[in-house]
């Protein structure tokens, strides 16, 4: 009979050592990955502001190239005025080929 009561006593024991170890890794396994996600999270936030850096320094490049699209688009419309009043048919459609390309180039 006690070599029972021994028997379940180191069941008991042996238990709860299992559920402490496996409390232990459970605490453990939270903290890894807490850690990763904060990880991944601030990997995730220097990734954003470097896009955010790229996209605002290609945004003002594209405006830079729209801005001298759109001063050569309006050089071009004037010489072709100034073609038109001259009634030099070839070079009316030279210029209105240009224009359409630098259009079709804007667009692009």
């Amino acid at each position: 009979m006690k070599w029972l009561a021994r028997l379940e006593w180191s069941y008991m024991l042996n238990a709860e050592d299992v559920k402490n170890e496996m409390q232990l890794v459970k605490d453990e396994l939270r903290a890894s990955i807490r850690g990763f996600y904060s990880e991944v999270k601030e990997r995730i936030e220097v990734v954003r502001k470097d896009m955010k850096m790229v996209t605002s320094s290609e945004n003002e490049a594209v405006k830079e190239e729209i801005i001298l699209l759109r001063t050569n688009m309006i050089e071009v419309l004037k010489n072709m005025h100034e073609v038109k009043k001259s009634n030099d048919v070839y070079k009316a459609f030279f210029f209105a080929g240009l224009a359409i390309a630098m259009y079709v180039e804007f667009l692009l």
